[in-house]
């Protein structure tokens, strides 16, 4: 377990920022020195003011990052250095804060430049180069979401042949750190399954909040090496279908485990409710069916009041009661909830 962590902003006569005995000491010479360098990039006050708040934080995450390598006893291989800056990096990103990350990007292109010029290359340090540091952090962000940061690829901030492999190097330094974190993440208790079973419950995955959604620990490292692929676990007696950005949604059980995408759209339920969710995991369709059957050619059967029986003799259930009706993808109802099941009309033709 941590102990207490001190944080301490004075002058130090240098532009630096540390970590030792329980304390992280940010030094206002460093603060000075972004101020400097945003300055250079530009004229705008705001922007000056968000790039030096983004780059101190970088700074203030790395220390940290120190600080849990020494109080876990966390190990490392390689850079300790590096190590705490790819922890910084991702506690950003999947925060949210990108951009943050891009400012720190920015801080090191300059630095590096600036060593560049005057032939000043301490290959001897603990740290990497700035303009190695520069590569490594615009990796990461590119990593994340490609499609949104494909502007960074070229020969300045992100080469191409760099680029290609940065979606795998994101996901692969977000399953380090998480599986050396994993067990100090109290507040998120629930462990999570893969269903079927394939291995031991990852641990700390997950919380249930106070309304009753299961949230997910982001980028929780769970069994795929793709963070946009579904998968379906088993939290706390429920069964889900899970992103590893987090998103979750409540399955509905079928055929011994997670409902079928059929054509794109899948049946979630909660409090007995059934609706669907797309591929990401939106609720396209509310929750408000007592039972609905998978999409087929863009419509599907729903009811309401109906409920299912079930024979001693076969496992199966039966459907009854009930009015019927169809809606369409986005839930709009195309023919009204007010039939047999047996009468139900075909739906309306498309277009």
């Amino acid at each position: 377990t941590a102990a207490d962590l001190e944080a301490v902003f004075k002058e130090c006569g240098v532009a630096n920022a540390f970590y030792g005995d329980g304390q992280i000491v940010m030094c206002y010479e460093f603060f000075d020195l972004f101020v400097e360098i945003f300055l250079g990039l530009t004229e705008d006050p705001q922007s000056v003011q968000q790039g030096v708040f983004s780059t101190g934080g970088f700074f203030f995450l790395h220390e940290i990052g120190h600080a849990l390598v020494d109080q876990l006893e966390i190990p490392i291989t390689g850079r300790e250095e590096d190590s705490v800056d790819t922890l910084a990096a991702l506690m950003m990103i999947l925060g949210g804060s990108e951009v943050a990350v891009w400012q720190a990007v920015q801080h090191f292109n300059v630095m590096g430049v600036a060593a560049e010029n005057e032939g000043f290359r301490p290959y001897w340090d603990e740290h990497s180069l700035d303009l190695q540091r520069q590569y490594d952090l615009a990796c990461l962000i590119y990593g994340s979401d490609p499609e949104a940061w494909g502007h960074m690829v070229g020969p300045d901030l992100l080469p191409m042949e760099r680029a290609q492999r940065c979606p795998t190097e994101f996901w692969q330094k977000n399953i380090g750190w998480d599986r050396l974190l994993a067990s100090h993440y109290h507040s998120w208790p629930l462990a999570c399954g893969l269903y079927p079973f394939e291995d031991e419950p990852f641990v700390n995955c997950a919380r249930r909040e106070p309304d009753g959604e299961i949230v997910l620990r982001p980028w929780v490292a769970l069994g795929s090496s793709e963070p946009d692929e579904i998968q379906v676990l088993l939290v706390d007696g429920e069964l889900l279908f899970a992103l590893a950005s987090g998103r979750t949604a409540p399955a509905l059980p079928f055929d011994n485990g997670a409902d079928y995408f059929v054509e794109g759209l899948a049946r979630t339920v909660r409090d007995g409710k059934v609706g669907f969710v797309n591929e990401r995991l939106e609720l396209v369709v509310p929750r408000q069916w007592d039972f609905a059957f998978p999409f087929e050619g863009g419509f599907a059967r729903v009811c309401s009041g109906c409920s299912t029986e079930r024979d001693d003799a076969d496992s199966h259930g039966y459907l009854v009661g009930g009015a019927w009706g169809i809606v369409d993808r986005t839930g709009r109802i195309v023919v009204p909830v007010e039939h047999d099941r047996d009468s139900l009309p075909a739906p309306p033709p498309a277009g």
